[in-house]
């Protein structure tokens, strides 16, 4: 069984990170092996944007953003020692959430 999250920073994506968190600690340590992932998918800056930056420019605008989300949950996941995936892809939520499963 995968887990997947997607978190955007909200209340409600810290309920659902709190969530996953008693799901993770409810398994056995045999269990936890499976694949639990938490997602942060960021839609891409526009072309007309991206044409005045260059990539590396572009790279750390999303890096900043994902470890403004992804940070806190990080941490969360860190408390009960925990290890779910946690990743930030740029592109449209719905196709990067394909794209991971």
């Amino acid at each position: 069984m995968k887990l997947l999250a997607a978190a955007d920073g909200s209340a409600r994506s810290d309920r659902i990170i709190g969530l996953l968190i008693g799901l993770l600690i409810g398994k056995p340590v045999a269990a936890r092996r499976q694949r639990d992932l938490v997602l942060y998918a960021m839609p891409p800056v526009p072309r007309r944007a991206s044409a005045f930056s260059s990539a590396p420019q572009t790279r750390r605008l999303y890096l900043g953003d994902a470890e403004q989300v992804l940070r806190p949950i990080r941490k969360r996941l860190a408390e009960p020692r925990l290890r779910a995936h946690v990743k930030h892809r740029a592109g449209f939520p719905a196709g990067q959430i394909r794209h991971v499963l």
